[in-house]
């Protein structure tokens, strides 16, 4: 094993203390019912939204590093239809309307599918939840 795995491998660490429990009414997701809710019901509003996932800590139950305040944040990616105008005005736009929807316990990670780095997380790992 290579000086940046063994490095890697000591980051993860179990975390299935501090956020909820897979919950059966949220596609065994490690979330609230309600942080769920609301995130659907933004996804139905978000016109330029197409398809979600979540991916990262929700969906494994591991993640690289302890929090110090709250539980880990709830990272999401979506697609957004070829639509708007202005695609990297309509990304930040997203990324303000989904900050709105969180709490202080339950904040939102937005990326995007196009976002070469977050493709392979959510599609080694993440659940789709939204598709219009």
């Amino acid at each position: 094993m290579g000086r940046s795995e063994r490095r890697v491998r000591e980051e993860i660490h179990d975390v299935s203390d501090d956020r909820p429990p897979p919950n059966p009414q949220a596609e065994r997701l490690r979330l609230s019912s309600e942080a769920y809710a609301r995130l659907l019901r933004w996804l139905v509003t978000e016109r330029s939204v197409i398809r979600a996932w979540i991916y990262g800590s929700r969906t494994t139950g591991i993640r690289r590093e302890p929090v110090k305040v709250g539980l880990p944040d709830i990272d999401i990616v979506v697609s957004i239809a070829a639509e708007p105008v202005d695609e990297i005005t309509e990304r930040f736009r997203l990324r303000d309307t989904i900050a709105l929807i969180g709490t202080e316990t339950e904040r939102f990670h937005l990326g995007f599918d196009q976002e070469g780095s977050q493709v392979r997380a959510w599609r080694t790992g993440g659940v789709m939840i939204f598709q219009r």
